[in-house]
Parts: C-alpha cells; sequence; structure tokens
C-alpha cells in the first residue's frame, strides 16, 4: 500500500507487514500522537497487546539491532515514562513542534 493511499483511507490503517504480519499503522502525526497518548485502550509493548512476534524477532536478531529495535515507544509506563525521561531534553517538544509545523 502507498503513502498516498494509507492517507486516503484515513488517519489508521490496518495492512500487512513482512514477517509482523497483519498491523494497524497511524500515517499522520495526530494520530500517531493519539495512539501513544492512549494507555487506556492502547498497548505500547506488543506482549501486552497479544503478540509474540516482536520478541521472536529481538532474540533472533544481532545484538545491535536488537537494541535499536528495542526502544522507549515499544515500553509502557512506568518504563516509558523512565526512558522519555532520559531523553527529553535533547528532544524538547518545542522544537518538535517548530521541526513539525516546517514540514507542513
Amino acid at each position: 500500500m502507498t503513502p498516498d493511499r494509507m492517507r486516503i483511507e484515513g488517519p489508521v490503517v490496518r495492512l500487512r507487514l513482512p514477517i509482523v504480519g497483519r498491523t494497524w499503522l497511524a500515517t499522520s502525526h495526530e494520530s500517531c500522537a493519539e495512539l501513544l497518548k492512549n494507555s487506556q485502550d492502547f498497548a505500547r509493548a506488543p506482549v501486552k497487546a497479544g503478540s509474540r512476534t516482536q520478541e521472536r524477532i529481538l532474540k533472533v536478531l544481532p545484538r545491535t539491532l536488537g537494541l535499536l529495535a528495542s526502544n522507549m515507544l515499544g515500553h509502557d509506563d512506568p518504563e516509558h515514562r523512565r526512558l522519555r525521561a532520559q531523553v527529553d531534553d535533547a528532544f524538547q517538544r518545542r522544537t518538535i513542534a517548530v521541526l513539525d509545523s516546517k514540514s507542513r
């Protein structure tokens, strides 16, 4: 599915990715922000969402790739909050907002 087609279908689309299988993909900044902030309805950690695929993939990846694949986006609170606090100064929200406004 092309990026243009995904945007036409809506802010969240269902698709099939190689290795991962069927998944949902947020297609806009707003939909990503909503999904990441809504911890009541959505889990960041694949295991909490009922998937063991990522866990299996991480076991067979070389260590360097595994470290890159295991980031704060794949963790729920309190671990996500702890990791976010460590990088928040480097990626201040106002800086991201400026970059986002320039990309529109």
